[in-house]
């Protein structure tokens, strides 16, 4: 968990650095940030991984997105071969990518990976249930999804994993997710619904009109049950995984819409987490300042508009996050160059 004496040392010496005091903004408070994280002043980031869940939505039976339930194993694979956005942007950051089938409607066979891919194929469900008429998932599901998150952080941090970026894919989850910022941040579909994938203004009326119904079957401000109700098998992977870093002190650069609804869930499980992540983007998705200002993260590294999910704007930050070890672990200091003169 967060160390704040040691986040309160790192401050302190990056203000006897040689800059002015401040200088370096933004970057300064993420050297503080992963110091806490990581309980040292020489915080660390020498191995870090992608992971990206995948899983379908049984909502997608009321048209909320223009794109098919289909289209998710198709991604998965095309992840698996190296060739979407978030591989080749790991790639040119020279870092490797789990990619974890938690719950695709179709069966996915076990594909041959890329270089630095690898795929793990372990699905809890066929996708979740439409949760406009039922939970989309059950107690059960609910908590393996999450544990297969909470596994997978424990064996990569056995790997010597030191940070996370986490991602998701999954047709339909941001009207998941949107459900899941209505629970849990009292705002109203309205406020919730974007456009997702593309959706024109009628469909984001629609979108909302389907939460609203949803939400008056099933009102809930509990956290795992909002999660059962609402989420999907992929969000509840994340969400576990959120859990098991923070708890062995791995930084998380936290994605878009999606994976900060995860980010939610797992801080009104645990508000011990809240410390662990590292915002990376605004998404352009309007609700998602709500949640970050709920996460108490308003400046994120990134405003660009991106709004692709996958864990994409995650990747982007690792090399500011290895920037800011470098800045505090290496960086001279005014005194030292007082001193030298």
């Amino acid at each position: 968990m967060y160390d704040f004496d040691v986040a309160k040392a790192a401050e302190k010496r990056l203000s006897e650095l040689a800059k002015p005091v401040g200088s370096l903004g933004l970057l300064e408070q993420i050297s503080i940030r992963l110091a806490g994280i990581q309980g040292t002043l020489n915080p660390c980031v020498q191995n870090p991984r992608v992971v990206v869940f995948g899983g379908d939505h049984g909502i997608t039976e009321e048209n909320i997105s223009p794109f098919p339930p289909s289209v998710t194993p198709l991604m998965i694979k095309t992840m698996c071969f190296g060739e979407s956005a978030v591989t080749v942007l790991a790639r040119s950051a020279n870092t490797k990518v789990e990619i974890v089938n938690a719950g695709c409607f179709t069966e996915t066979p076990s594909w041959t990976t890329a270089p630095g891919v690898r795929f793990w194929n372990n699905p809890i469900a066929h996708g979740t249930q439409n949760f406009l008429h039922q939970s989309a998932m059950t107690s059960k599901e609910c908590r393996e999804a999450m544990l297969l998150g909470n596994h997978l952080v424990e064996k990569l941090h056995k790997e010597g994993v030191d940070v996370l970026a986490i991602g998701e894919m999954g047709i339909g989850n941001t009207t998941s997710a949107s459900a899941l910022y209505c629970c849990l941040l009292g705002i109203s579909p309205s406020q919730a619904a974007g456009p997702g994938t593309g959706l024109n203004q009628v469909g984001v009326k629609h979108k909302a009109d389907i939460i609203q119904k949803s939400l008056s079957r099933s009102p809930t401000t509990d956290p795992i049950s909002a999660l059962q109700q609402f989420g999907g098998l992929e969000i509840a992977a994340m969400v576990g995984a959120y859990l098991k870093a923070s708890e062995l002190r791995i930084p998380i650069l936290l994605d878009g819409f999606i994976a900060t609804a995860a980010a939610i869930v797992a801080t009104r499980i645990n508000p011990k987490t809240t410390h662990s992540f590292i915002a990376c983007t605004k998404s352009a998705e309007p609700a998602h300042q709500y949640a970050l200002n709920a996460l108490n993260l308003n400046t994120p590294l990134f405003d660009w508009g991106l709004r692709l999910g996958e864990a994409s704007a995650a990747v982007l930050a690792i090399p500011t996050v290895k920037a800011a070890c470098a800045l505090i672990n290496d960086m001279t200091t005014l005194e030292q160059v007082l001193q030298s003169s």
